[in-house]
C-alpha cells in the first residue's frame, strides 16, 4: 500500500501571483486575512446564535402550556447546535488547515524569489 501525497485543494494563491507581476507579499496576506476574517465572523456568529437561543429559552415563562413542550424542544435544538459547533474547528485550527491545504506558502515562496 503506497502512500499517496495529497494534492493541494486550490491553486488560487499561485494563480494570483502568476496573474499579475505587480502582486506582492502584502497582497497575498490581504487575500489570506480576508478569508480568515470571514471564517472568524461565521464562527463568532454561531456562538452568538447558540447563546441567544439559550437565553431566549430560559426566559420563556413557566406556564403549563409552554413549560414542557417549548422549553424541552428548544433545549434539544440548542444542545444539537452546541454539539455541532463543538465539532467545527475554531479559527486557529481553520487557519492551520488553510495553510496546509492551499498553496499560500508556495505562492509566497514564488514572490520571494521573483526578481523586482
Amino acid at each position: 500500500m503506497a502512500l499517496v501525497k495529497k494534492e493541494k485543494e486550490t491553486t488560487k494563491f499561485v494563480d494570483l501571483v502568476n496573474s499579475d507581476p505587480r502582486v506582492d507579499v502584502e497582497d497575498l496576506r490581504m487575500v489570506l486575512s480576508s478569508k480568515m476574517g470571514i471564517l472568524a465572523s461565521i464562527w463568532l456568529t454561531a456562538i452568538g446564535m447558540i447563546l441567544t437561543l439559550t437565553v431566549a429559552t430560559l426566559a420563556l415563562p413557566n406556564t403549563p402550556d409552554t413549560a414542557l413542550y417549548a422549553k424541552s424542544a428548544s433545549m434539544i435544538v440548542v444542545a444539537f447546535l452546541f454539539l455541532r459547533f463543538l465539532r467545527a474547528p475554531d479559527p486557529v485550527q481553520r487557519s492551520e488547515r488553510i495553510l496546509k491545504d492551499t498553496d499560500y506558502l508556495r505562492a509566497k515562496e514564488l514572490l520571494e524569489h521573483r526578481t523586482p
